[in-house]
C-alpha cells in the first residue's frame, strides 16, 4: 500500500479543505445543503451489481447523512487497524470503517470492499463522504476509504497503522502502492 503523510484535520479543518478546494467548483454550503447531485456513468461501471450473497445498499446519502458519516469517521481517527474489525473505538479494517460510518449516517451498505464497490452507484464526480475504491480491477477491489476532499480520504489501511487521513492521486487508474484507483461510489 502507499505510504502516507500524516494530515491533521478535524471537522473544522475538513470544512476548510472543502471550501478551499471548491469541491467540483461548489461551496461547502452547497455540499451541506445537498444541492450537489451525482452523475453516474452509463453501462456496467455505472450500474449496481447483483449477487445472491451480497446485501444491497439501503438508504441514500443527503447533506445530513454525509455530515454524520464524515463526523463519525473523524471520531475514529487514531483508532488502530484491526483485520475484520468493525467495533467503534476498538478497531476497524477498511470496509468495517466505511460500513460503520455509513451506518451512523443512516445508510446500510454491505460489509466487504468488493461488495461495497458492486452495490454503490459509481460516479465520476465524487463529493465528500463518497467511497474511494482501490485494487487491480473492478472484480478485484482490495481497499476502500471515505472521500474527505480531492485527493484525501480517511481510511484504515493495514495492520500496524491507525485510522487516518491519507492522500492519494484522485484520477481513476492512478497508482496507489501496488494497487490503482478503481473508482468512486455513492449511495
Amino acid at each position: 500500500m502507499a505510504a502516507s503523510a500524516p494530515v491533521a484535520l478535524g471537522i473544522g479543518g475538513l470544512a476548510a479543505v472543502l471550501v478551499i478546494s471548491g469541491i467540483q467548483d461548489r461551496s461547502l454550503g452547497e455540499v451541506l445543503k445537498g444541492s450537489i447531485t451525482h452523475k453516474t456513468d452509463s453501462g456496467p461501471e455505472g450500474s449496481t451489481g447483483s449477487s445472491p450473497n451480497e446485501a444491497p445498499v439501503v438508504g441514500q446519502t443527503d447533506a445530513g447523512s454525509r455530515t454524520r458519516i464524515l463526523a463519525a469517521a473523524a471520531g475514529q481517527l487514531g483508532v488502530p487497524y484491526k483485520w475484520g474489525g468493525e467495533v467503534e473505538n476498538k478497531g476497524f479494517d477498511c470496509s468495517g470503517l466505511t460500513q460503520w460510518a455509513y451506518g451512523q449516517g443512516g445508510v446500510k451498505i454491505p460489509r466487504t470492499a468488493q461488495e461495497q464497490y458492486n452495490y454503490m452507484k459509481h460516479t465520476k464526480t465524487p463529493i465528500p463522504a463518497d467511497l474511494v475504491f482501490f485494487g487491480s480491477g473492478p472484480s478485484n477491489v482490495s481497499h476502500v476509504g471515505i472521500l474527505v476532499g480531492p485527493g484525501l480520504m480517511e481510511d484504515a489501511e493495514h495492520t500496524g497503522t491507525r485510522i487516518r487521513y491519507t492522500p492519494f492521486t484522485p484520477a481513476i487508474g492512478a497508482k496507489w502502492g501496488s494497487d490503482k484507483l478503481i473508482g468512486y461510489g455513492t449511495a
